[in-house]
């Protein structure tokens, strides 16, 4: 492998398959590139976005401190279950930044790879927690306000099969189907998914009386689901994913079935401005039949209130006590 990339050969082989045929290729290609990362990986590519010019540093530090692709638009965004993207170039534009300038540079610093008519950044949005890393002090961010004024991209997770809703009980029986199927979820290993899952046991008698639509346990994180049919209800679910965050959940995300536009963007506009829910993805299903992907217009971090407060730090440690003890007995 050159020493100047942070993948290899393998991974750039199969991605050359990749942009060729997308359906055929892309879970393969989410368990090899899960199979290659390491820390080591996530050192190098610290060191190389330390380098980046200022204007290319706070494109990608707004992209990890959003979790949204803010700053361009581009129709055909690919993204990996370990946070990489793969952007098709021909159709990208932005107002704010030199688009050209940007990616070469990328590619230039080993940061990103260009195959056919894509350019492949791996592994982005697992930088997330390290916006504050040595290096990128005094880097302006492209600041979002509450108007959302400013262009974004969807990000497109391809799944593993073809789902129609109407096959399964519930959405939420849906959703935690094709979390097992993809088998990697938001940078970990799944684990085990539950459905309506209720936190009401003795183990965990001191929390509030919640039931949980979809719980993920993965290698690494708790992961607490609100799903949302939004031609059902005017509620989008905020409060909800707020009660999660409070309850010590690592990470929470909300799920919109079949939303218009006008609510996906008044969605979006809360998660990027509201301080507690900040932490928390965002998921659209678009369609009730024949679905292949799914649309994060949000990715999800490490729930904030885990770090300033004492009982949802408490409540933290009691949940993966408890949920981790029910894995491993099975």
């Amino acid at each position: 492998m050159n020493s100047a990339f942070i993948i290899d050969n393998e991974v750039l082989n199969y991605l050359k398959n990749l942009t060729i045929n997308f359906k055929r290729y892309i879970i393969n290609f989410f368990k090899i590139e899960f199979s290659k990362f390491n820390e080591n990986t996530l050192s190098l590519t610290l060191k190389k976005l330390i380098s980046l010019s200022n204007e290319s540093k706070s494109l990608i530090l707004t992209w990890l401190k959003y979790g949204t692709l803010i700053g361009f638009t581009c129709n055909q965004v690919f993204t990996t279950p370990l946070g990489s993207l793969i952007i098709n170039l021909k159709r990208c534009k932005s107002t704010l930044i030199n688009l050209t300038n940007f990616f070469s540079e990328l590619t230039g610093k080993g940061l990103a790879y260009e195959i056919n008519d894509f350019i492949y950044i791996p592994y982005l949005f697992k930088l997330c927690e390290y916006i504050n890393y040595p290096g990128f002090e005094n880097i302006q961010f492209f600041e979002v306000d509450e108007y959302l004024k400013i262009p974004y991209s969807v990000m497109i997770l391809y799944l593993p099969y073809t789902y129609s809703i109407q096959e399964f009980q519930s959405v939420n029986e849906f959703l935690c189907t094709l979390i097992r199927d993809l088998g990697i979820y938001f940078e970990s290993l799944v684990l085990d998914c539950f459905v309506n899952f209720s936190i009401q046991v003795v183990e965990l008698s001191s929390f509030i009386n919640l039931v949980i639509d979809v719980l993920t346990l993965t290698k690494d994180s708790i992961i607490a689901h609100k799903v949302v049919d939004t031609t059902k209800t005017y509620h989008l679910g905020f409060s909800t994913i707020e009660s999660y965050l409070r309850q010590g959940f690592d990470k929470c995300i909300l799920v919109h079935l079949l939303p218009r536009r006008e609510i996906i963007d008044r969605t979006l506009r809360r998660l990027l401005t509201q301080k507690l829910l900040t932490c928390s993805g965002y998921i659209i299903i678009n369609q009730p039949y024949d679905i292949t992907y799914v649309e994060i217009l949000k990715w999800c971090f490490r729930n904030e209130f885990l770090r300033y407060s004492k009982t949802a730090l408490e409540k933290n440690f009691r949940l993966r006590k408890y949920l981790f003890g029910i894995y491993r007995l099975k």
